[in-house]
């Protein structure tokens, strides 16, 4: 049994977790979010520079987090043993994150357009930060091997299928 992670199944998870979060932060629209004009300027700045920022930055202060669940054997062992724990926090994030899209909770606020004021909503960020360090620090702490022996051991544990 390996006691420490190996730096090629760290880095794997750093670079699925940095797909995983620029997907969810390109999801989120920045540009429409912000109500920035679509021209070359804020598209480098809020388009590649501010995800790939943002992204990053969430990734190093999680990686931070979950290195004691890298490398300490007993906290390790306890995690691996607790997948309904890992599968509640990360099913936390997610639902985090999609009730900041729900209708009910986004921030709206108007803005002034040719005479009018048309209305913008975007996501509420109190709701939605907390979902995005969630899915965050879940998907480098994760323990996809166990969970799926868990699971396996449910599915066909010996029961009478007469």
């Amino acid at each position: 049994m390996r006691t420490m992670e190996s730096p090629i199944h760290i880095i794997v998870r750093l670079v699925v977790s940095f797909i995983i979060l620029s997907t969810i932060f390109f999801y989120f629209d920045p540009l429409n979010a912000l109500n920035r004009e679509a021209d070359t300027i804020n598209l480098i700045t809020y388009g590649i520079y501010a995800p790939f920022f943002f992204t990053t930055l969430t990734i190093l202060i999680c990686s931070i987090l979950a290195v004691p669940f890298w490398f300490s054997p007993k906290l390790k062992s306890w995690w691996r043993s607790k997948p309904l724990l890992q599968i509640s926090i990360l099913s936390l994030g997610i639902i985090l994150l999609l009730l900041s899209l729900n209708s009910y909770f986004r921030i709206t606020e108007n803005e002034p357009t040719n005479r009018d004021m048309a209305p913008i909503s975007f996501a509420n960020e109190l709701i939605s930060l907390p979902g995005w360090l969630l899915v965050a620090i879940s998907i480098l702490t994760i323990d996809i091997s166990g969970i799926t022996k868990k699971l396996l051991k449910m599915i066909l544990k010996d029961n009478d299928w007469t």
